[in-house]
């Protein structure tokens, strides 16, 4: 991107200031999820019954934006939605439950960051697979980050507590993974059916695939849960799932991917913020300089 488009682009975005505070407003509510999810555990709360909560919550509400839109699309086939319910389950049900379960081991600040660098996943995985340019950036944002990683990883050794951290590193990353996966496969899916229908059926296919996995494990009795859990799934689903997605498509209308994605990388800046305070996680030099780390390498890796 040279200097001129970038300078303009980036004029293009101070002045709209309506476009700007949803993007904001929809980074830090996003940003709000791992620290519901650890209240939701101090509750007791395992994993999957969780996730599964948040999406029984938040499914109705897709549902009912996914039949108005049905109501005017035309030219869909049955194995153009098989597909997309299909990814729909990588990104929404494998990723999810990934995450959920990373994070009854580690920091909501780890998670967030760790998550925060699926992007490389994408632009290696597209050009390894899927025929995607590579960018020239990529490998030393990807060098930045993950060394910045690596020192909040040795703070969080250094302040260990009854999880496991390597553990539940790897399962954040595997949810990186998947995530990445999803946006690639949902490329062209997106295209063809629309942002609004697509996230609809893929968020249908993910809750129909937990509700299984829930009721195969353990009796659906289980959901029958305290009103303070339940008051927190609810925040999960609405105040940290539904209302983020809407925020961040109507911003991306407003002030573009780049403008969106650059307000967007000061999510884990919320997310940091809001443990160390709210969790009282601690929040030493090394995760100080990791956090530093993982940010300049992401901005370094948006860079054209």
């Amino acid at each position: 991107m040279s200097d001129k488009v970038r300078a303009a682009r980036g004029l293009a975005i101070k002045g709209d200031v309506v476009g700007v505070a949803a993007a904001v407003a929809g980074a830090a509510l996003f940003s709000t999820k791992p620290i519901f999810i650890k209240f939701a555990y101090v509750e007791g709360i395992d994993a999957l019954t969780l996730l599964t909560l948040r999406m029984v919550i938040a499914f109705p509400i897709y549902l009912t934006i996914g039949l108005l839109v049905l109501r005017r699309a035309r030219d869909l086939d049955a194995r153009l939605l098989v597909a997309i319910a299909g990814n729909g389950m990588l990104g929404y049900y494998v990723a999810s439950f990934l995450d959920f379960m990373a994070l009854e081991e580690i920091t909501a600040q780890l998670e967030r960051l760790v998550l925060f660098t699926y992007p490389l996943f994408v632009v290696i995985l597209g050009a390894l697979f899927f025929g995607l340019p590579f960018r020239r950036l990529t490998i030393p944002a990807l060098l930045a980050a993950y060394a910045g990683l690596a020192l909040v990883f040795l703070g969080n050794m250094h302040h260990a507590g009854s999880g496991d951290i390597v553990w539940g590193s790897l399962l954040v990353l595997g949810a990186a993974l998947a995530f990445a996966l999803f946006q690639l496969f949902g490329r062209k899916l997106v295209g063809r059916v629309g942002a609004t229908l697509y996230t609809s059926v893929a968020m249908g296919s993910a809750g129909c695939g937990l509700l299984l996995h829930y009721g195969l494990s353990r009796p659906l009795s289980g959901l029958a849960v305290s009103d303070d859990l339940l008051l927190i799934a609810l925040a999960i689903a609405v105040v940290s799932t539904v209302l983020p997605s809407y925020l961040l498509n109507f911003a991306l209308g407003r002030i573009g991917a780049d403008g969106t994605a650059m307000v967007g990388n000061a999510g884990p800046l919320f997310t940091i913020a809001l443990s160390a305070t709210l969790l009282g996680e601690p929040f030493g030099l090394l995760e100080a300089a990791g956090t530093c780390l993982v940010l300049f390498g992401m901005w370094l890796f948006a860079r054209r």
